[in-house]
Formats: structure tokens, sequence, C-alpha cells
């Protein structure tokens, strides 16, 4: 079986690695592409020119139609002359192109859709993809509710096996030089503004009084990066910091990680064993983290200082957190990726006993 993985999402382009990862080691043949690389210019000079710089900057945060219907016949063409068998869209964006080429062509392999949360399906028609894998069951039914249709596979959320390959919080923290008795916070600040960053940053300050560290992780070149540096450039406590491919080792020196209550960072944070505390005050869907504080792997900051209150109380009371970890473990497996893998073998070998 020949499988083509969609992504056209940064955040979600680690469960498309990770979707490939296994794929490889299983032996299949597969492939993985960003969205933004079916984009081509034409037309005059200026309008090539502007039509390069969107296609770069969709590289790094795509900000293309994603119903472009150029970008759906180049992704068709793709399809048909490289004879894939199966198509997965590893985030909603992706999606959202993939329901439109299937609803245009006909003839079209199998497509599949990863969603993390069931707030993120805004532009997918009901009845575009053959089926949707979601990272526990209780999405089903709040996926029906918005109308989108298909089969349903709860098979987990894939997370690159680095996370769980555990380092141990020793040797993570010989590695990053860090004192093993050092209280380590650890913030994920995709999706949440500069105001909340710094809100938070200074409610640690007033009121941790051990000595410890705070990482905040911000992506490259933002602006939001850049403002926090300044102003926590005289703190050694504050440390801004470049999302970096050794996410992984940071995470596992954290004593507790706080994110924002959706993203795909929250299934690593939960892979790698680390306790969470959900920042309710950022807007957006819930959905993420209220299944995680229903199944014990999260604890909910209403406000910014019970947010910090709660992180600090996951460090203070290690009965709790180790407890955080077991039922993280019970609901983030490593073998989500097969699974998914598993039921695309399975539904193209029906397909084949049929035709």
């Amino acid at each position: 079986m020949k499988i083509l993985i969609l992504s056209a999402d940064r955040e979600m382009y680690s469960a498309a690695a990770a979707l490939y990862e296994s794929s490889r080691e299983r032996g299949a043949a597969c492939e993985i592409r960003r969205l933004s690389s079916f984009y081509t210019p034409s037309g005059s000079r200026y309008k090539e020119l502007v039509s390069r710089t969107k296609a770069a900057l969709s590289s790094v945060y795509p900000s293309y139609d994603p119903m472009d219907r150029a970008i759906a016949d180049r992704l068709c063409e793709y399809i048909e002359s490289e004879g894939f068998d199966c198509v997965v869209a590893a985030d909603a964006r992706a999606a959202k192109t993939a329901s439109a080429v299937r609803k245009r062509f006909t003839g079209m392999p199998k497509f599949y859709g990863l969603l993390t949360d069931a707030g993120a399906v805004q532009g997918i028609s009901g009845e575009g993809l053959d089926g949707f894998f979601i990272p526990h069951r209780d999405m089903a039914d709040k996926l029906r509710a918005k109308g989108i249709e298909g089969e349903f596979y709860p098979t987990g959320m894939p997370v690159e096996k680095d996370f769980f390959r555990r380092f141990t919080k020793k040797a993570a923290r010989n590695y990053l030089a860090i004192d093993e008795n050092t209280r380590v916070y650890m913030l994920l600040s995709q999706g949440i503004g500069y105001e909340e960053i710094r809100d938070v940053c200074d409610e640690m300050l007033k009121v941790e009084k051990e000595g410890f560290l705070f990482f905040v992780f911000v992506d490259r070149g933002c602006e939001k990066g850049e403002l926090l540096r300044k102003r926590y450039q005289d703190n050694r406590c504050v440390q801004i910091i470049t999302v970096n491919k050794r996410m992984d080792v940071y995470m596992e020196s954290a004593d507790v990680i706080l994110t924002r209550p959706e993203g795909y960072e929250n299934f690593e944070a939960a892979a790698a064993g680390v306790p969470l505390v959900h920042l309710m005050t950022v807007r957006g869907p819930a959905a993420t983290a209220e299944f995680f504080s229903s199944q014990e792997m999260s604890m909910l900051g209403n406000t910014v200082s019970d947010a910090v209150r709660k992180a600090r109380r996951l460090i203070d009371e290690k009965a709790l957190s180790r407890r955080m970890i077991r039922r993280q473990s019970m609901f983030v497996g490593l073998d989500a990726a097969d699974k998914i893998l598993d039921e695309m073998i399975s539904n193209n070998a029906k397909t084949r006993k049929v035709l």
C-alpha cells in the first residue's frame, strides 16, 4: 500500500512525521508533503513575485486558501500520477483541501483526516472524507453534532517516538545543566498572546520564592518573543527559548507544563509524562482541556493566579503528580500511529476484495 501524508499546519507537522516514522518502520511505501508544495506561481512578473512570497510564507504558517482550485487540481494530478492507495490529511487545514478534492474528482483513493479537537473543523464538509482518526471515543459524538459524517476511529494521537523514549528527568537536567533541586516550569506559548504570557511570568515571579526556572517557548523571530526577551533580560529565572528539535528533553526536565486548552503539544507533553495545567484564560476551543481534566490528565487554571497556584501544587504534591502521569500513560499511547496504519491497511484490503 502506498500512502500520502499531507500537512498544512506547522504545529501538526509533528503528527504527520510520527505517521511517516511508523509507516517507514513497518515497510509501507509512504510520502509526506506540505500542501504549500502544490502552490505554483502564474501570471505577470508582479503576480509571480507575490505568489512566491505567499508560497514561502505558507511553508511557515499557511496563509493560502485551502479551498484554492489550483491547489486541488495539482494535488489530484499528483495523487493519480503517483498511484497512492490512501491519503491522510494530518491536520484540519489539510483536511479542508482533501475534502474539496474528494468532492470535485471521482476515482480518488481513500481519504482520511486527523483531528485533535472537535472545535477545529471549520470548513470541513459533512460528506467530505472516508473517515477521521481522533484522540478519544468521546470526540465522535461532538463531531457528529457539528454535521461531520464518516467513520470515526479513536486511535489516539500519533506522537513521535522520541517523546516516549524516556531520557529520565535526571539525565535531561544533566544535559541542560539544571540543578536537580531546581523547580522547573515550562510554558508552551503557541496560540497565547504576549499579555497573557507576561501576566503568567509576573505572577510566577511574585509567588515563587524558591530557586526556580521558567522556560517560555516561542517561535523563531516572533514579535512576542522579542518583547518577552526584552522584558525579562535581567531576570535569570525566566528564560525565553526558541522552539527547537530537543523539545522532548526540555519537557522531560520540567516538573510541570502550562499550555493553552487546545493543540497538539498537549499530547506531546502527556507522552513525555509531564503534569499539565491548562490556561483557561486563553480564548479558543477547550475540548482538549476538558477531556484531559475529566480523565485527571491535567488541571484547569481558570485565572492566571489559579494556573500558577495549581502548577506549584503539582510540584509540591508528588503523589498528585505521579497519579496524573499514570493517567496520561493510559490515554496517550505509543501505538497510535500503528493503530492508524492498521485501520488504513484493513480498509484498503476490504476495498480490494470488493473490486
